[in-house]
């Protein structure tokens, strides 16, 4: 090798190795701060829905968007159903509905609301007998999730993911008394429905637990791509 080429690579390596070093070192903190910064847009836009819910109840008999005056579910209770309503009575923009790192959706302009449409999941309304119903009343219960981000199945990923986290769900959720707080996992700890406690409550797994993004209680967004 060519004594002076030697010498220049002695005096690079060491500076290539700092600076692999300190990548290294960044990266992990720039990803958590993307997602820091995520939730907090996220648990904004959640806040914002959350606050069509109870204008659209006190229009409605003090009862959110799909179930009827009287408090009787509608014959169409799917998610899409009860974003249309708020849509189509002004409670909020088609904007509102997408999270901006949600890629592929589209802003919903008129006529039916699609999955496409949206990007947070809904209180599941499918079990007319379970507790977690009763949220759905305008019951104020303060421990009530009424919505979340939505779980996400990635290809080749065993564990439930999210838009801030493929490898395990990380998200916002939205309870009865307005708040919105950050969760890891699908464990959401200490929800209330009426006078029924869940501990360690999996808003992804039962379907009288489950957020539904989808339909009438299709729990899990399974990504093909």
């Amino acid at each position: 090798m060519n004594p002076h080429l030697k010498r220049i690579l002695i005096r690079v390596l060491p500076i290539v190795g700092v600076i692999v070093l300190v990548l290294s070192l960044l990266l992990p903190a720039l990803s958590a701060l993307r997602r820091t910064s995520m939730g907090f847009q996220t648990g904004s836009m959640l806040a914002s829905h959350l606050h069509a819910l109870f204008l659209f109840s006190e229009g409605n008999n003090g009862y959110l968007p799909g179930l009827d005056k009287k408090g009787n579910r509608l014959e169409d209770y799917t998610i899409e159903k009860r974003y249309q309503l708020l849509l189509e009575n002004n409670y909020f923009t088609g904007q509102m509905l997408i999270h901006p790192d949600d890629k592929g959706k589209t802003i919903w302009e008129s006529g039916m609301v699609t999955f496409e449409n949206y990007s947070f999941s809904m209180l599941n309304l499918s079990d007319v007998n379970s507790p977690r119903i009763q949220a759905w009343n305008n019951a104020y219960d303060k421990n009530a999730v009424l919505m979340s981000d939505r779980a996400i199945s990635y290809p080749g990923s065993k564990n439930i993911g999210s838009l801030m986290n493929q490898k395990r769900w990380q998200g916002v959720v939205g309870f009865s008394d307005m708040r919105v707080e950050f969760g890891h996992s699908c464990d959401i700890p200490d929800t209330q429905y009426g006078d029924q406690i869940f501990q360690s409550d999996n808003l992804f797994d039962t379907v009288g637990a489950s957020m539904v993004y989808s339909g009438n209680d299709v729990i899990i967004d399974k990504r093909k791509n």
